[in-house]
């Protein structure tokens, strides 16, 4: 990269913003890889090496513009510094801390802030290269912009997976009891308590099992009975005493 139509001192402090955010995105990209290895939700596990891979990505991208930093020389204005080193830190506690409580989706909804940050980052400084002229610089630039695109769309589809698990339900959920003296609602229905998993596990009081079913109660939730989400499934594949108001034996 030439210096000679660059402002040198406004430059290095847009590169010394980079160099500060890509540091600091390594020390997220370890904090939620240690908290993936304590977590058993499929698209997690599945997606830790190519983490691994884009975390060695922004190590990378953080020595390429340190090196350039060096090569410019000069003393940045450290405002764009600091705001991206606080903005880091404070992703990188959301990640430990969710880690340290059993959540989840924090972990990547942290992520999420972090790479689109970070994309918006590099495609300013490809603008600035662009707007200049200085080839070198762009094609450099169109490479990191391109990754950092790659690592966003990986975010999203794991905040997808993890979102869609934990709001739908499996239709084989455990029936851990048959409240057959259970009727809130007078109306002679069946209900039972179900054990759930998706990315919790919870026992919940429903009206009628599998497919169809309907949630009353997140016990979670304390205050007594609510009406949660309703959960309803057509298809072929539903049975006898399956669909919501269908009819069961009841205990003596």
């Amino acid at each position: 990269m030439t210096t000679l139509k660059y402002n040198r001192d406004n430059l290095v402090s847009l590169l010394a913003e980079r160099a500060t955010f890509e540091r600091a995105a390594v020390a997220l990209y370890d904090a939620v890889l240690e908290a993936a290895v304590d977590l058993d939700q499929p698209v997690v596990v599945s997606s830790i090496d190519t983490l691994r891979q884009h975390r060695d990505e922004e190590e990378e991208h953080a020595e390429w513009v340190e090196g350039l930093l060096e090569k410019l020389g000069g003393v940045p204005q450290h405002e764009l510094a600091n705001v991206a080193d606080r903005e880091a830190q404070i992703l990188v506690d959301v990640v430990r801390e969710a880690h340290a409580s059993g959540s989840v989706l924090p972990i990547f909804y942290a992520m999420l802030s972090s790479e689109l940050m970070d994309v918006e980052g590099w495609k300013l400084l490809l603008e600035v290269a662009d707007e200049v002229d200085d080839p070198d610089a762009v094609v450099e630039l169109k490479m990191r912009v391109a990754r950092e695109d790659r690592h966003l769309e990986l975010v999203r589809e794991i905040i997808l997976a993890l979102a869609k698990e934990s709001v739908m339900f499996a239709q084989d959920a455990e029936v851990v009891e048959d409240l057959a003296d259970f009727d809130p609602r007078g109306d002679g229905g069946d209900y039972f308590r179900e054990r759930r998993q998706g990315a919790t596990t919870i026992d919940i009081i429903s009206a009628g099992v599998g497919s169809g079913r309907e949630t009353l109660e997140w016990p979670s939730s304390g205050g007594g009975m609510r009406r949660g989400p309703r959960v309803e499934r057509g298809g072929a594949g539903r049975g006898p005493g399956l669909s919501r108001g269908a009819t069961r034996t009841r205990r003596a």
